[in-house]
């Protein structure tokens, strides 16, 4: 099978588990937040910085799976005890330093809590080893069974609790439960099993690699997760809350339509190294279909977040809104840099990529010390918006200068979607302004939705009709 059928068999099976998983997500996360307020989601938000950082630094330790073509059982099984031990230790010292958790942030409620999150560090060293050779064999299926049975599981339990007033438990306890089950599924769809085997010589050359991605999962972890703490002890959990509100409804854009185009171009050009003509059409395809697809969403959430949030999550969560419309534009530049950082990855130079995170993250952790006793988590937002914006010019000049990747003029693909999303506000706006839908805040959403989509359609159709096409029949072929 082609690298490009793989890309195009890897990225629809991507986009279903995406897909999938987001919806029931959102869902469950709609019903439950809605339930529980900002106060209390707050809680959960500081917790799951731990639970970050075991899965950043477990599934980064497994990277060289992919980037090695690992297959044998001496070199999986001793990544395997590697993580395994990594996951236990963190789970371990998480249940234990939860009390000085709780007393640095001065709420009691953390220490409890945390210690129920505690058990899902090692449940990614369990999982992260069958995960790598799913990535690396590119057979993404896998992750949509898992996807579905995890999000179905967990997320009826946590609603469950949620409305029998478990408040922040319930999604403590929705998450070990879709881990769980996330566990079951990769060891009944894989072969390999762990043996008790461990090679100490086998493991530096892997743990090298590892490292690398280790490394730059951690740096991408503080410049997203250091404001949570840094809000949580200057403001509180209220503002932690809408903080991490604003990042999950991004996130659950970004998860959901965009991880499965970039998720395929780690594997794919690992793939292809020494063929540098069909690296370069294969960036300049990826880059089309982001500014495709993130252009109108932008667009989309900064005219209808008003209507949405209150609909959907309640008038408490009224103060997120303007947060929202802050940080929406900072998901081009966000993906634009873990597109180019996948590409560092795919090279074996992820070293090189991480200077620039080390800076840009330095910067703007400071940037948000700075700002957050004054502004809170709009001027917090807004730091980190600037950070991606420059992060992107940075990463931008260093392939150009280490790959001679000169994808510059690349982003003038960009200019289509800029432009048919831009035509997109007109109609939005009449529709907005115009009582069509008799006051019905649902309906007012809807006609929203359908005239914005429309419109795009319409005029970026015009401006890219061959592009479209050729997309569209290169699809087909690989089907």
């Amino acid at each position: 099978m082609s690298v490009r059928r793989k890309m195009a068999k890897g990225a629809f099976w991507l986009f279903l588990e995406k897909i999938t998983q987001q919806l029931l997500s959102f869902v469950v996360f709609t019903i439950i937040v809605a339930k529980i307020g900002p106060s209390e989601y707050g809680l959960v938000a500081l917790c799951t910085v731990i639970v970050s950082l075991a899965n950043n630094t477990i599934l980064g330790m497994v990277d060289s799976i992919v980037s090695m073509k690992i297959r044998d059982d001496e070199r999986l099984s001793t990544l395997f005890w590697v993580v395994l031990s990594i996951g236990a230790f963190i789970s371990v010292f998480s249940y234990f330093m939860a009390g000085y958790f709780a007393s640095f942030f001065e709420e009691p409620k953390l220490q409890l809590l945390l210690q129920v999150f505690s058990a899902i560090p090692v449940i990614y060293g369990l999982a992260a080893v069958p995960i790598g050779l799913a990535i690396s064999s590119m057979d993404f299926r896998v992750f949509t069974i898992r996807t579905l049975v995890g999000s179905l599981l967990g997320g009826g339990v946590g609603v469950y609790l949620a409305y029998n007033g478990w408040g922040a438990y319930a999604i403590a306890v929705q998450q070990i439960i879709a881990q769980i089950s996330t566990v079951i599924i990769l060891y009944i769809t894989s072969s390999w099993r762990p043996r008790f085997i461990f090679n100490v010589s086998r493991l530096k050359e892997m743990i090298y690699l590892g490292l690398g991605q280790t490394s730059s999962l951690l740096i991408s972890f503080l410049e997203q997760h250091m404001p949570r703490l840094i809000l949580g002890y200057y403001i509180g959990p209220t503002a932690v809350g809408h903080y991490a509100f604003v990042r999950r409804v991004i996130g659950i854009i970004q998860e959901g339509i965009i991880a499965p185009i970039l998720n395929v171009i780690y594997p794919a050009i690992s793939t292809i190294i020494d063929k540098p003509e069909e690296q370069r059409a294969i960036i300049k395809q990826t880059i089309f279909v982001l500014g495709f697809v993130i252009f109108p969403i932008i667009v989309g959430i900064v005219f209808t977040v008003p209507i949405f949030v209150p609909l959907l999550f309640g008038d408490k969560w009224n103060e997120s809104i303007q947060l929202i419309q802050i940080f929406a534009p900072a998901v081009i530049f966000l993906s634009l840099n873990l597109f180019v950082i996948n590409i560092f990855r795919a090279h074996q130079l992820i070293f090189t990529s991480m200077r620039i995170q080390i800076i840009v993250t330095s910067i703007s952790t400071l940037g948000s010390l700075v700002v957050a006793p004054f502004g809170g988590g709009a001027w917090v937002l807004m730091v980190q918006v600037v950070s991606a914006i420059v992060s992107t010019i940075a990463f931008t000049s260093l392939l150009s200068v280490r790959l001679k990747m000169a994808i510059w003029k690349d982003y003038v693909l960009l200019l289509s979607p800029v432009f048919a999303s831009l035509a997109m506000m007109g109609p939005i706006l009449l529709v907005y302004h115009t009582d069509i839908s008799g006051n019905n805040i649902s309906l007012n959403l809807l006609y929203t939705v359908i005239v914005g989509a429309i419109t795009y359609t319409a005029v970026i159709a015009i401006l890219e009709r061959k592009r479209l096409y050729y997309l569209v029949s290169h699809v087909r072929k690989q089907k």
